[in-house]
């Protein structure tokens, strides 16, 4: 896992590994603790979708602005393909720009969740 190594900021590095491994704080998260069905786990945007890590970095409303600075510039790259495929070509970590854009953007989308919560 290249990654490792090649993020040199631990809160990147823990960014991305928490968006591989679908831990960051989210319904999803909370879901799994409270045994809620994955249906259920549905994302405070509206969407009547699972808050997962493909929905926040793909069509999630509440990180428009956030996905429009690190992920939808690595998207134009990829054009024509499914939201699963952009979603494998994301997090796969085979590309360091790739892979310290989705850091960046899920750091950010953290911090984010932090300002709301703590207002």
């Amino acid at each position: 896992m290249a990654y490792l190594s090649q993020l040199e900021t631990y809160k990147f590095r823990k960014a991305f590994t928490l968006a591989r491994c679908e831990a960051f704080p989210s319904v999803v998260l909370e879901g799994r603790f409270k045994s809620i069905p994955r249906e259920q786990r549905l994302c405070p945007c509206g969407s009547d979708e699972i808050e997962s890590i493909d929905h926040m970095m793909l069509r999630c409303s509440r990180h428009k602005k956030i996905r429009a600075k690190y992920i939808t510039p690595l998207l134009k790259d990829m054009a024509g393909q499914s939201d699963s495929d952009y979603y494998n070509q994301l997090i796969i970590d085979q590309s360091r720009t790739t892979t310290e854009l989705v850091a960046k953007f899920r750091a950010a989308c953290h911090s984010r969740q932090n300002r709301l919560l703590n207002s």
